[in-house]
């Protein structure tokens, strides 16, 4: 977390005004369903849709901040607020780890909280292993410097808000898979998940494309910045 914590740092103080991105996210999941979305980087903010561009975002990034807005609620939270949930919420699970009997579920847990990694080079991209997940990263895109940093940071928030949005998993291992893999200049096309678990391995494919918006998704975007405060 502190090397995150560092590395964001020197990223918000470099993120500038740039041109209009597209990453199209396309996540297969387990029993064979596919869901998109679609991120669009915009200067210094970050709009998230689903399938289509035509509907409302779902939320809206601030990565000079850094912080985001909830476009249903309307509620906006800042890093500073998520870290310190994340860090309660951290605090809450770890006491609570003494009263887990099962050492495959406690080591497990532990793992969420504090993941660790042993990254490998492994043909065009990088793997990273652990006990209970593994990451292997490949295809990777071709990405100018900006768009680069400005990933990181969009990363990291989405990292915390779909940790206390669903309330699924801590934030601490797509954090340390973020910053594993901006460090090591792997920004994949293509990012494969296992997960041990004692029924099986569950298997989740996600693929990156990163393109320019059509004239009616730019007219569109123009449309939705107009109502943004």
């Amino acid at each position: 977390m502190k090397a995150l914590s560092l590395l964001l740092l020197a990223v918000l103080g470099t993120v500038a005004p740039a041109e209009t991105t597209k990453l199209t996210i396309s996540v297969s999941d387990p029993s064979g369903r596919q869901l998109v979305a679609n991120v669009v980087f915009d200067g210094d903010r970050v709009f998230e849709f689903g399938p289509e561009i035509s509907a409302a975002p779902l939320a809206v990034f601030d990565l000079s901040s850094p912080a985001w807005t909830d476009t249903e609620t309307g509620k906006r939270i800042t890093l500073d607020q998520a870290r310190a949930w994340a860090s309660n919420s951290k605090a809450g699970a770890e006491s609570s780890l003494s009263r887990v009997t099962d050492p495959d579920q406690r080591a497990f847990v532990q793992s969420l909280l504090t993941p660790e990694f042993v990254v490998s080079k492994s043909g065009d991209g990088v793997t990273l292993k652990s006990r209970f997940l593994n990451y292997t990263a490949s295809a990777p895109l071709t990405l100018n410097g900006d768009l680069k940093k400005r990933l990181l940071v969009y990363d990291t928030l989405n990292a915390y808000r779909k940790a206390m949005a669903p309330r699924q998993l801590p934030p601490f291992t797509q954090l340390e898979v973020s910053r594993l893999l901006a460090e090591n200049e792997i920004y994949p096309g293509l990012l494969v998940m296992e997960l041990t678990t004692p029924n099986g391995t569950v298997r989740v494919s996600t693929s990156y494309e990163v393109s320019s918006l059509t004239e009616e998704e730019l007219t569109r975007l123009t449309s939705l910045k107009a109502l943004q405060p």
